[in-house]
């Protein structure tokens, strides 16, 4: 029995990025709901971590800007310089956006799952 080809072919995280930031539809498929997520604010008196155990679908807020693809910093319209690092493995990507030296950051995981990437895990911390 001879295997589907396309079955086995991978998708690029590259061609996913840009679909992903530009198709609500793609991007509302491409995410394993419910989402873990967390947000921690050690600026709150007694508590360092708020834990938010799940997006759903119905309070996700669509991404969209390609926070994953060009230069390694971005100059938001608030001024602030935003650094993003990449870790990339044959079956995930971590994304990291943050302000040097302020606590600030975003963390997305994606992983690779029969050929395609999904958004699996999503962290935020406002220092």
């Amino acid at each position: 029995m001879q295997k589907d080809s396309t079955y086995n072919k991978e998708e690029s995280f590259d061609e996913f990025c840009g679909e992903f930031f530009s198709d609500s539809m793609f991007q509302m498929s491409r995410i394993i709901f419910p989402l873990p997520s967390s947000v921690a604010d050690t600026t709150l008196n007694d508590v360092d971590t708020l834990t938010y155990p799940v997006f759903r679908k119905e309070n996700w807020v669509i991404l969209k800007d390609n926070l994953f693809s060009g230069k390694d910093t971005i100059t938001g319209v608030d001024g602030n310089v935003y650094i993003r690092r990449i870790h990339k493995t044959n079956t995930s990507v971590d994304v990291m956006i943050y302000i040097e030296d302020s606590g600030c950051f975003t963390n997305w995981k994606f992983v690779l799952k029969r050929g395609k990437w999904y958004l699996v895990n999503y962290v935020e911390s406002n220092d």
